[in-house]
């Protein structure tokens, strides 16, 4: 974002006058001054001093919580609501001049149905777009129509809640609206989870009850089974362990041993698993012990991740 001579003085003016409309006047001379320390750090001759000499002046960093500082110092105290939205009227019609890549996203937001603008702290810009039907964000640094230059990039980065806040008010989106967006988003990434953790394991059974049974047998010695202590938590975190390690690292950012599949997936096959050791350690200590304590634990792995698996392909 940067501002001209022209654009700070008719930004100020509107921002004076949203002052005053929520009854938070100041004098005229001061209004300015805090208007162009809110958007460039200096007082408004300064700042605009130095947007006659180079042409334009860049913004600094812009926050909800910036605004209510520098109104503060003023004695003029307002919650974030209403700092963003003083910070929306100023710059409204002067969006396209102060920030294109702004008023660009304005347009996309505001031409698709349930879609907003997030913050996004691992894209370039800090910024996402999400919504309602597919799981994730867009990383806007991915849209090459935004095409904005290094400085642009750096100040959606260092103000990108505002930012983000300011386009969904101009796209005719609320925040009651995006919470819902949010919300809608969140259950179609816990379903993305599951669908990618069924199809993960889904074909790697064999193997993944496997490594499972390994781990079992290490903890559990089957020449010591009358000693058994077989508790559920030890149990889960064996199995729990083995999911997390053969899901792998290829990049898979929606395989998680925490996704509610997976959860369920991994407290049945640490009960039946518990269950088989406990009946082995019966067998046990009634003097009948099983030639095949690794036969039995692969049947009830295998078992127990066909049920859980099928239940979700239902």
């Amino acid at each position: 974002m940067q501002f001209t001579h022209q654009t700070l003085t008719s930004t100020s003016k509107r921002f004076s006058d949203s002052l005053k409309e929520m009854g938070l006047e100041l004098p005229f001379s001061a209004t300015q001054n805090t208007w162009a320390q809110i958007v460039v750090g200096k007082n408004f001759s300064a700042a605009v001093a130095c947007a006659n000499g180079q042409g334009h002046i860049c913004a600094v960093p812009i926050t909800e919580e910036s605004i209510q500082a520098k109104l503060g110092a003023r004695s003029r105290e307002v919650d974030s609501q209403a700092a963003a939205d003083l910070f929306a009227r100023a710059i409204r019609e002067d969006l396209s001049e102060l920030s294109i890549s702004m008023a660009k996203l304005v347009t996309f937001i505001g031409g698709r149905e349930q879609t907003c603008l997030i913050s996004a702290c691992s894209d370039l810009t800090g910024l996402g777009i999400m919504d309602a039907k597919n799981a994730g964000y867009l990383p806007v640094s991915n849209m090459r129509f935004i095409g904005a230059e290094e400085h642009e990039v750096a100040w959606l980065r260092s103000s990108a809640d505002l930012v983000a806040t300011t386009v969904n008010t101009f796209a005719g989106v609320n925040t009651y609206q995006s919470l819902e967006i949010f919300a809608a988003n969140s259950r179609a990434g816990n379903e993305k989870e599951d669908e990618v953790f069924a199809q993960h394991f889904g074909a790697r059974i064999e193997p993944c009850s496997q490594a499972i049974v390994e781990q079992v047998l290490k903890s559990f010695d089957p020449l010591s089974a009358k000693e058994w202590e077989v508790d559920f938590d030890d149990v889960r975190d064996i199995v729990f362990d083995v999911f997390e390690r053969e899901r792998g690292d290829d990049g898979h950012n929606w395989l998680k041993p925490e996704c509610a599949l997976g959860e369920a997936m991994i407290d049945h096959l640490a009960a039946r698993l518990r269950e088989t050791l406990k009946w082995l350690k019966d067998q046990a200590n009634d003097g009948e012990e099983s030639d095949s304590p690794l036969e039995s634990l692969m049947q009830t792995a295998k078992l127990s991740m066909r049920k859980i698996l099928s239940v979700q392909a239902n």
